[in-house]
């Protein structure tokens, strides 16, 4: 696991960029340093904020528990991409699951307090084409001892050593184990955003989960020294984003 925040990455539109201080998130031009609805953001908790409920429709994952996954190094995270057969009903509309990847310490905030690290389910649209990710905060609980989260161990196990390298993961991942359960499943906030990387395109639906999802503290550590190249422990998280006025509506489902 020798990527990191100093180890270049390359954006969908062939730009690359870094996480380190010369060509990090300040350094990223376009759409980035330009756009008005950007992310990650703060977002205030769902209990200060319930007179502005909006009462989003509660996804419906329909993932599989047995898929067989690649895992791959992009030089700032670990991404298992999946093969088509995962899909979420939200509303009218259907996402499907292109893969996930992590981040450290989580993009988004909630009431100005980051998690350990964030998990991020990227979907497209099947109508639109558009992209639709869930946010899940990955935190080590402070009372008890956690079990390694199993999406995370795969991930952190398979990743190649050589950025932007790719190879089978010879388990199989059931991502369904990186949400939260129970009632903590409906306490969720959608709002407008963009991608957290270069080139940072706006138009992504962002439904971020309040519940943390526990993980253990060598989970964390073990990412976080990916993140810094085998050298250190880095990060590959961007910067709090304006709001700009963008409505955030939190999900009102009774029990939540």
């Amino acid at each position: 696991m020798l990527a990191g925040q100093h180890t270049p990455a390359k954006a969908s539109d062939g730009s690359v960029f870094t996480y380190g201080e010369e060509a990090g998130p300040l350094a990223w031009g376009g759409t980035c340093s330009a756009g008005q609805q950007q992310s990650p953001i703060n977002l205030p908790g769902s209990s200060a904020a319930a007179r502005a409920c909006g009462g989003q429709p509660a996804p419906v994952f329909q993932y599989r528990r047995d898929n067989q996954v690649r895992v791959k190094n992009t030089g700032t995270t670990i991404q298992v991409n999946f093969e088509p057969g995962n899909s979420v009903a939200w509303g009218d509309a259907q996402l499907e699951l292109l893969q996930f990847h992590f981040h450290t310490p989580s993009e988004h905030a909630w009431d100005g307090q980051r998690s350990a690290m964030e998990a991020h389910l990227v979907h497209r649209n099947t109508a639109t084409g558009g992209f639709a990710v869930v946010a899940v905060m990955l935190q080590p609980p402070s009372s008890s001892a956690a079990q390694p989260n199993p999406c995370l161990a795969a991930a952190l196990a398979h990743v190649p050593d050589t950025p932007q390298a790719e190879a089978a993961c010879p388990s199989s991942v059931n991502p369904q184990q990186l949400l939260p359960a129970g009632a903590a499943a409906a306490r969720f906030v959608h709002y407008a955003g963009s991608l957290t990387t270069p080139p940072c395109s706006e138009q992504v639906d962002w439904l971020v989960w309040e519940q943390p999802l526990p993980v253990t503290d060598k989970q964390v550590l073990d990412f976080m020294r990916f993140a810094g190249a085998g050298r250190s422990y880095g990060h590959n998280a961007r910067p709090l984003q304006p709001l700009n006025g963008r409505a955030l509506d939190y999900s009102c489902i009774v029990g939540a």
